[in-house]
């Protein structure tokens, strides 16, 4: 079977590795062409190495709640480089009205799992407490989909919109949360309203398996490797084998002619995976489909900017002690969050360094792309000055820009995905995957280039 892969991002290439597998464990042959339009491999993963520092500029980690990322790691041999996060400092901070916050021990991104932290903790104030512990009482609302926006306001009120749901998953997804859908990207609130009648009382009767994180995300639950995530990428391409690997050449069309996938005009193929942003996707297939076309460019993305700063520890005052800070919009600051990395992973840096990533940009804060480095730099030098109330210097910046590569998941998302998979189930031999169909996180992706490869086999 002679297939094309387009695209080399995690997606891309996890569909590549998945159908070398089932090739090897259906015994079909398989001749792989992978086309990627850059000079490289993995898209948004991005590791340097740099004078004993392991700087991420892309993703640093990954969950293991959700399955698909750690067991393509075993498959591939990379159990033994798996490091997880330090079991110090596992708190969150959230920077509100010129303070640092630590959230309540046990704060679970909208909601307490833990009474008596949540109210001693003066996070929020007396009201705001009194509203959230309402939500025990507030009645189910029988709605498919609803905004972030909406759901806390309705079953926790604005105080918690505005100081935790807003920062800690609005952040997260770089949205608008008057347009964040919930159900595409926290479906698990939703399914706690309708059958627990209360979000609160769910948390706290699971209380997360007893986690040990204190506050924020389960940090327990992200684990890295040892040498960088791009490692994940070079062992994908290893392992999968790809005979033909066009670098610097995209993919401008595809079309089906005489039960033939054909790219560009002139390379015939039995079957295709689409593993693009839904703008490429939708320009790649206009004429083979004008409709599915249509439906891949209703999606908005936004860019981000990832810039990590480095510096002597001994140097660096008034450190909070944590993983990582998160700010409201209503604080109308360009930081959106930070990360203190190497007090998530210590063995990133030498003992004496400290590694924060920093990021800017998103939905609420487009032009920030388009920045020049120095007018980065002097804005982050200010407000993170704000935000310590010391003025540390870095020793060393690298930036690094994304255009367009977080997809915005609006309410209806879903539905509007369904729809596009409904079309493309339709065509024998053609599948699609991306950070655009079951989520943005690497264990998404991962599932979602299985799936794609797994739709290829079955079409064959």
């Amino acid at each position: 079977m002679k297939t094309a892969i387009i695209g080399g991002g995690i997606s891309g290439l996890s569909a590549a590795y998945y159908l070398r597998k089932l090739s090897v464990e259906k015994g079909f042959p398989l001749e792989l062409t992978l086309y990627e339009p850059e000079a490289s491999l993995g898209g948004v993963f991005d590791t340097l190495n740099n004078e004993g520092l392991v700087v991420e500029q892309g993703p640093d980690s990954f969950i293991t709640t959700k399955p698909w990322a750690l067991e393509l790691i075993k498959e591939l041999g990379l159990e033994n480089s798996l490091i997880n996060t330090s079991e110090k400092n596992r708190r969150t901070f959230v920077y509100l009205e010129g303070k640092l916050k630590p959230l309540p021990e046990g704060f679970f991104m909208i909601a307490p799992s833990k009474l008596w932290p949540f109210l001693k903790s003066d996070f929020f104030s007396w009201k705001g407490k009194l509203r959230i512990l309402l939500e025990i009482l507030i009645p189910e609302k029988k709605v498919e989909d609803e905004s972030l926006e909406s759901f806390i306001k309705r079953r926790f009120g604005k105080e918690a919109l505005y100081k935790a749901a807003e920062p800690l998953i609005g952040g997260i997804y770089t949205s608008d949360s008057k347009e964040l859908s919930l159900r595409a990207t926290m479906p698990q609130f939703l399914r706690m309203e309708k059958e627990s009648g209360s979000v609160i009382r769910a948390l706290m009767k699971k209380s997360f398996g007893g986690s040990k994180d204190k506050s924020g995300a389960r940090y327990s639950k992200f684990f890295s490797l040892k040498n960088g995530m791009s490692s994940l990428i070079s062992e994908l391409e290893k392992k999968s084998q790809i005979d033909s690997l066009e670098l610097r050449n995209g993919v401008s069309e595809l079309i089906l002619f005489d039960s033939k996938w054909i790219i560009n005009k002139k390379y015939d193929f039995d079957s295709a995976v689409i593993a693009t942003p839904s703008y490429v996707s939708s320009d790649i297939v206009k004429r083979l489909d004008p409709q599915l076309s249509l439906k891949f460019s209703e999606f908005e993305y936004a860019s981000s900017v990832v810039v990590n700063l480095v510096f002597d520890k001994s140097e660096f005052n008034n450190n909070p002690e944590g993983f990582g800070i998160v700010i409201p919009p209503k604080e109308n600051m360009n930081l959106i969050a930070c990360s203190f990395y190497t007090e998530k992973f210590p063995q990133r840096a030498n003992a004496d360094e400290l590694i924060m990533r920093c990021f800017m940009g998103g939905k609420l804060n487009p032009d920030v792309i388009d920045w020049k480095d120095e007018n980065i730099i002097s804005t982050l030098s200010l407000e993170l000055k704000k935000v310590f109330g010391a003025d540390n210097k870095p020793k060393k910046v690298f930036i690094k820009r994304y255009k367009r590569s977080m997809p915005q998941f609006k309410v209806g998302h879903v539905n509007k995905i369904n729809d596009i998979l409904e079309i493309v189930s339709g065509y024998k031999g053609l599948a699609i995957c991306g950070n655009i169909y079951n989520g943005v996180g690497i264990p998404d992706c991962i599932r979602s280039g299985k799936e794609a490869a797994e739709k290829i086999v079955q079409d064959a």
